[in-house]
Formats: structure tokens, C-alpha cells, sequence
């Protein structure tokens, strides 16, 4: 069977239904679409999805699911992702498995909110990374998830430019080696366009030689997303807390960066970056008239090499209008307009930001 199904940056799909047709042991897709935002221009992703059941009696678990997809864009970046989404023993266990290889040109102003705030400090350098990023979740009470994760991660970087930054303030190859636990509750009635429910997740890591990695640091990323239906499911409103917190000698790529199509939207995504980033958003989902609709949102972020040195009085704005469109059951195309402080950018791509 072929059915339809749409990609997003955040690598997620949506298939056509969340059930495999009662005759169908496992279905068989192909994925696609444009994107565009201001770090990759125009792009385009296809690949290739499955949908299937591991155990045959069990009804009322989600399909687990794997896909590959390549993806290229106008500014010559390329590259490609899998996935691995393994449902078992009625849900009580869930596999995850993400990889990504990337071969793009990109942007480094340094490290720090000053030396992003002066662009003279911009240098072109192309980037050449992969990881892979594995999760064993057990269900503890309700949608309480707990479990052991995994990840590798490999950056090469070669500058282009004439401005020195980059090589005085940074290694430009390196492998890193990491594990941690993660914690997870997810509550939400569909995870690309949520009306109701929360999701609350806790990602610890810590990379260290003793796993044959190059580099010994810890990463907490923690997410917290809140959606309440309005009228009926005619309005939503959505708001969401985010932290990354680096500790260690961290390598440039993994510090914390601030910008990107799913919070902060308007700053071009790596141009701000620091070991700390926090960030909060607030989102008005409104629709007008059948398959049309509107939002708006209001977030804020900021930067800082420590918690406690954080200083808020860089916090940086972010505001912006978006139009949806909804070409399959609570699937939307988006396109959203991000304003920030002496910067903006357009956004396009599938399902919601967050």
C-alpha cells in the first residue's frame, strides 16, 4: 500500500491514519516536500517510510515505524536521516533511533551574546557532521516514561574565509561519546498538532574519553509544552519553556544555540551560542475559514556561559505572524514571518512549530 505522508525539519511524519488498516501487517510510503528557512534557503526532502506492527494481536498500540530520507537545498547543503520508532509489549516499551549526516555551509560570529552581537566577527566555514542518537524508554505509571540513552556525534569544519575566529577559538574536527537517561511525559492528543495535553521531557548526557569520545562535557536539555483547546478546537493556545545547559569543556558545535524554526524564530539558527540557552514562547492558533487559519506568537531567549552568570538584560525578543494551511486532517503547511532584534527570517515547512 502507498499512502501519503509529509516531512518536517524536525524529521517527524504524519501518515495518512495512526492505525494500520485491519488486513495490513505492515504499509509501505513515500515521504516528501519543500522547506525553506534562512540557514538552508530552498530545499526539498523525499525518502521512503514503513508502517508496521510487531505483535499482530495487539490492536490498540501505535504503529511502530522506520524511514530514510535524503534532502538538498540551494545553498548546497545535503544529506540524509533515519529513523526507528520500535512500539513493544503493548506499549510498555519504546525504542528510539535517529540518525543524521549533514555536508552544509554555514555561519560562527564566536561564542558569547557580544561577540555575536558584532557581525564584523562573521566567517563562512563548511561543515561536514553525523550523529546517532539512541533511547530504551520503559513505561513506569500512566505516560510516564524512563530509560537509558545513547549518542555519537562527529564534526568536521573547514573555514572559508579570511577572519581567524574560527581557528583560534575552536578545534575543527572531533568525535564524542555520550550516554544518560531520559525522562518523558507525553499527554498530548497528536504529537504534529496538538489541541490538548502536555509534554514534559528531561534529557541527561555526558560525554566523556572513557567512551572514546574527544571531549568530556554533560547536556541537559529540558522541554516543556502546554496546549489548551479554545472554541472548540477552532483555537488553540500553545506556550513552551526550553533549556539547554552545557557543562564542561564543550566543542563549538555542541554548545547551545539560540534561533531556529521551532522557538526564537527570526535569528539565523547558530549565531547566537553559549553553554547556557533559555528560552519561553507563547502561541495563538486561530482558524478563519475551512482549511485556512492564523497564528501569532511571542517568545523570548537568552544566552549565558552559566546559570548563575546569565545576564537577562540580553534576553532578545522574538514576534511573528504565520498563515496554515490544513491539506490533510490536522496537517498543516505553515508559514510563518519571525521578527527579532536587527533580524528576521521566513519559515516553511510542515506541522506545527511546536
Amino acid at each position: 500500500m502507498i499512502s501519503g505522508y509529509v516531512f518536517s525539519q524536525k524529521n517527524e511524519l504524519i501518515p495518512d491514519s495512526t492505525t494500520l488498516s485491519d488486513s495490513k501487517k505492515m504499509e509501505l510510503g513515500f515521504i516528501g516536500g519543500p522547506f525553506y528557512n534562512p540557514e538552508r534557503s530552498l530545499g526539498l526532502a523525499a525518502g521512503v517510510v514503513s508502517l508496521f506492527n510487531l505483535d499482530k494481536k495487539d490492536t490498540l498500540t501505535q504503529p511502530s515505524k522506520a524511514y530514510v530520507i535524503g534532502m538538498g537545498s540551494l545553498v548546497g547543503m545535503y544529506g540524509g536521516n533515519t529513523n526507528l520508532e520500535l512500539y513493544l509489549k503493548e506499549d510498555k516499551i519504546r525504542f528510539y533511533q535517529t540518525s543524521q549526516l549533514r555536508n552544509m555551509p554555514d555561519y560562527y560570529w564566536g561564542n558569547g551574546f557580544e561577540s555575536a552581537g558584532n557581525n564584523e566577527n562573521k566567517e563562512a566555514y563548511q561543515r561536514y557532521n553525523y550523529f546517532v542518537n539512541t533511547k530504551l524508554l520503559f513505561r513506569t505509571i500512566g505516560s510516564l516514561y524512563i530509560g537509558p540513552k545513547f549518542d555519537i556525534n562527529y564534526s568536521n569544519s573547514e573555514p572559508l574565509g579570511t577572519n581567524p575566529l574560527l581557528t583560534q577559538n575552536a578545534d575543527l574536527e572531533y568525535f564524542n561519546s555520550g550516554m544518560g537517561f531520559s525522562l518523558s511525559y507525553d499527554s498530548r492528543d497528536f504529537v504534529g498538532n496538538p489541541f490538548t495535553g502536555l509534554l514534559a521531557e528531561l534529557n541527561s548526557t555526558y560525554y566523556t574519553t572513557l567512551l572514546g569520545g574527544e571531549y568530556n562535557y554533560h547536556i541537559t536539555e529540558f522541554t516543556f509544552n502546554k496546549y489548551i483547546s479554545l472554541k472548540k478546537n477552532k483555537s488553540i493556545l500553545a506556550a513552551q519553556f526550553y533549556s539547554r545547559i552545557a557543562t564542561g569543556n564543550v566543542p563549538f558545535t555542541e554548545l547551545s544555540l539560540l534561533g531556529n524554526p521551532y522557538n526564537m524564530r527570526g535569528y539565523y539558527w547558530g549565531r547566537f551560542r553559549d553553554k547556557v540557552y533559555i528560552s519561553a514562547q507563547i502561541e495563538y492558533r486561530q482558524k478563519i475559514y475551512k482549511k485556512h487559519g492564523i497564528v501569532l506568537w511571542l517568545g523570548a531567549g537568552v544566552i549565558g556561559e552559566t546559570v548563575n552568570t546569565i545576564d537577562f538584560r540580553n534576553t532578545l525578543p522574538s514576534f511573528g505572524v504565520g498563515y496554515r494551511f490544513e491539506f490533510k486532517k490536522r496537517v498543516n503547511a505553515r508559514l510563518d514571518y519571525g521578527v527579532g532584534e536587527d533580524s528576521d527570517g521566513f519559515y516553511f515547512n510542515a506541522m506545527e512549530a511546536f
